[in-house]
């Protein structure tokens, strides 16, 4: 670090903004802390601007950062890049940040604000604070961390070499969602033009478990002794394995719980019905909030039933279970294999296999890059915002 940067604290360069909304727009677009992730507002919806629920007050602009004050592991948080937002009215359960521009730049606030090493602490904070959720305020927590702060220039530069790796993420991103959507056309074509024949989930599955109510997230520092396990929230936010929290686990509930390849994840907590196919053995287990199926490969291929968990006919039938209940749903292993589909015999399968496996396999590249430069990213974000890494000497076309 030299000798321009500065310590101070967070609250020296930024401050908690509780600006009540006054407006009187038929319509407005209402920001819950689940509408919020990983720097991204998830909801632009309108809704009737009458009888809100009495949490809907903030507003916000360009420019701010909104943060959740509730367990700041989840990363509910996000850099506000709309334009208009008079109609926007944030939850009080969302801290509404606003840069002093003339001390720090808005993109490299949120960085900031994003580090690993920072929500750690925060999410620490959080745990040790009394009361029903793992909660933070600004004044009380967030405000009094301490950083090292560059000149203005160099968090330009710092904020240009980290963008360049988000872009790129983002990027991957756009081109698999591409390649889902020709992916999941060419399936639903080839078994709407071929001999089927309808099938439970129950005919062609080898093994059928939820994962071990035994596995439970380790500290966070407890990085040595733990091994990567994913959670309904991975799954929802398609999070790769680096972001996968830790967990730890004996010997014996490893061999019962690890993931190999070819098993299929299916969330049956909280949003149900999401899945994923793992494509290679790993070292990691699964919670109690998935099922893991195993398939008879001499009656169905692994990515056949992928791709028909892909299906709208699926999340139909995922749907009745939200519509029979009024409590939080649950899926229990027997309603999943009850699930009936159309399938071609094995031969037709295997001709299906070989359309759509060029299309994953370009999919799995992108999914290791982005992993990789989530990884780059993390190691480089507290490097160069604690002055360890000359951001002049990191080469942003190389990235």
């Amino acid at each position: 670090m030299t000798s321009d940067w500065k310590e101070c604290i967070i609250g020296d360069i930024c401050n908690s903004v509780s600006e009540t909304y006054k407006g009187n727009d038929e319509q407005v677009v209402l920001i819950n802390t689940s509408d919020v992730l990983e720097g991204a507002i998830l909801n632009h919806s309108k809704v009737d601007n009458k009888n809100l629920k009495g949490q809907f007050k903030k507003t916000f602009k360009k420019n701010d950062i909104l943060y959740s004050e509730i367990r700041p592991a989840n990363k509910r948080f996000a850099f506000v890049n709309i334009e208009d937002t008079h109609n926007y009215i944030a939850s009080t359960k969302l801290m509404v940040i606003r840069p002093d521009i003339d001390k720090v730049l808005p993109e490299y606030l949120y960085m900031l604000l994003k580090s690993q090493s920072l929500i750690d602490e925060l999410q620490h904070l959080a745990e040790t604070r009394s009361g029903t959720f793992p909660q933070v305020t600004f004044s009380s927590e967030l405000s009094q961390m301490e950083i090292n702060l560059p000149p203005l220039e160099i968090q330009r530069k710092i904020a240009r070499v980290l963008g360049a790796i988000d872009d790129k993420i983002e990027l991957n991103n756009s081109i698999n969602k591409n390649l889902e959507q020709q992916a999941q056309a060419i399936y639903s074509n080839f078994i709407d033009n071929c001999e089927n024949k309808i099938i439970k989930v129950s005919d062609i599955t080898a093994t059928a478990n939820t994962g071990a109510d035994a596995i439970q997230k380790a500290p966070i520092v407890d990085y040595d002794t733990g091994v990567k396990c994913i959670r309904v929230g991975d799954m929802s936010n398609n999070r790769g394995i680096y972001q996968w929290g830790y967990s730890k686990v004996t010997d014996d509930v490893f061999t019962q719980y690890q993931l190999k390849k070819d098993d299929i994840l299916v969330t049956r907590t909280a949003t149900l019905g999401l899945n994923r196919l793992i494509t290679s053995d790993l070292n990691a287990v699964y919670n109690n909030g998935l099922i893991r199926l195993t398939v008879d490969k001499l009656k169905i291929l692994p990515l056949i039933l992928y791709r028909q968990f892909q299906t709208q006919d699926f999340f139909n039938f995922i749907s009745r279970i939200e519509s029979e209940t009024s409590v939080r749903p649950n899926m229990k292993i027997n309603y999943l294999l009850s699930y009936e589909f159309k399938c071609p015999d094995i031969d037709k399968q295997k001709e299906l296999v070989d359309l759509i496996t060029p299309i994953m396999n370009i999919k799995e590249l992108n999914i290791q890059e982005n992993n990789n430069l989530t990884q780059l990213r993390d190691t480089l974000l507290p490097k160069l915002m604690n002055g360890e890494i000359d951001v002049d000497k990191v080469e942003v076309n190389k990235i």
